[in-house]
């Protein structure tokens, strides 16, 4: 998986990146977790809490990628609470 954070982080902001000539496994995110459709939204956000990460792509029960979850979606729909925990997990440094 290949996010803008990846592209500026793991790419851009290193001497030497030389963009004409970088793939996406140069700056590809590793070891890909991810959530099923119909988990519990709470089980999805302790997850992306606990890995630190801002997006988690939601397979089908065929294991196909069917969307991806990220913090800005769920802002609308996450009792408060538990999203400012998440929030406040995600960014945590790490």
């Amino acid at each position: 998986m290949v996010t803008d954070r990846d592209i500026v982080c793991k790419g851009l902001a290193r001497d030497g990146f030389n963009l004409s000539r970088a793939t996406a496994r140069d700056v590809m995110t590793h070891d890909i977790h991810c959530c099923r459709e119909d988990d519990d939204l709470a089980k999805a956000l302790r997850h992306m809490e606990e890995l630190k990460i801002r997006r988690l792509p939601v397979i089908n029960k065929s294991k196909r990628m069917v969307g991806m979850l990220s913090l800005g979606d769920i802002s609308h729909m996450a009792p408060s609470d538990l999203l400012t925990k998440t929030v406040k997990g995600v960014t945590a440094h790490h």
